[in-house]
């Protein structure tokens, strides 16, 4: 997990494309250029996006537009289907890009009768299943089926910015994504609201009030998933011991990391290691 995520295309697709399972698992505030698209295939998915806090159910699509900074927590057992297409790419097509913004929620539950929106779903499931079954030639089939996504999206789920409102939503961006850089270069310091706030020239009680309206967490607890983001892949991908990862991590009140791990997980530690360990 990074702050400024770096995304690489699968092996004979111009894409980043792949339907992966997930339990409890969180990637905290990031960014990136890629346009992202997730539906959810089964279970729930929370995502947090420009101020707005949502619970994803089956067949609910999410668009992500280039640079927004979201957050994802999967809510048990859920299944995704995963495409993030690069800004280039859609560029090459759309000189105007800066410009345009895809609609970012679709529940299934409003857009079930529309046409457009089923032609969206039409061309995913079509393309997971070119991309699962990988016959002979199958990156043409594929880019055949990503086409007719893209020219539905566009022609039908997009709107076009003025000049104006797009300066001022990347300068409001900018300042975020260089908090959450910050953030993820030092989450391993003793990090306070007052230090952090200083070092953005922001009165502390208004940087306070900023971070929880464009991020939805408070500045600490976001601090301490950030933390237990990283911890969760050492007891995963590590066998050492909890306490000397939690050190490493910067997560000294160890009353609180079992208190929020638990809220965020809904299980311990050590259960998370079993489970991804059998």
């Amino acid at each position: 997990m990074s702050k400024h995520e770096i995304i690489l295309a699968k092996p004979l697709l111009p894409v980043y494309f792949d339907i992966y399972n997930s339990s409890y698992s969180i990637v905290p505030n990031h960014w990136h250029t890629h346009i992202e698209v997730i539906l959810i295939l089964q279970g729930q998915m929370q995502v947090i996006c420009n101020q707005n806090n949502l619970l994803l159910n089956s067949n609910d699509l999410m668009i992500i537009n280039s640079t927004d900074i979201h957050y994802t927590k999967s809510i048990g057992n859920t299944k995704v289907l995963l495409l993030q297409i690069p800004y280039e790419y859609l560029k090459n097509a759309l000189p105007d890009l800066s410009q345009i913004t895809f609609q970012s929620y679709m529940p299934n539950r409003t857009f079930q009768k529309n046409e457009a929106y089923q032609e969206l779903l039409h061309a995913l499931h079509s393309m997971k299943d070119v991309y699962e079954q990988k016959e002979d030639g199958y990156p043409f089939l594929f880019c055949q089926w990503l086409q007719t996504f893209l020219y539905t999206l566009y022609t039908q789920f997009s709107t076009r910015q003025n000049g104006i409102s797009v300066a001022t939503d990347t300068k409001a961006n900018e300042r975020m994504r260089n908090i959450i850089t910050y953030i993820e270069e030092h989450y391993m310091e003793q990090l306070t609201l007052q230090g952090v706030s200083g070092i953005f020239a922001l009165n502390p009680e208004y940087f306070c009030r900023y971070f929880k309206k464009q991020i939805g967490f408070s500045f600490l607890k976001y601090v301490n998933l950030v933390r237990i983001s990283h911890i969760v892949h050492d007891l995963t991908y590590t066998e050492d011991a909890i306490i000397d990862i939690l050190n490493r991590h910067g997560f000294t009140n160890h009353k609180l990391f079992y208190q929020l791990f638990k809220e965020t997980y809904h299980t311990t530690p050590t259960a998370i290691r079993k489970q991804k360990h059998s």
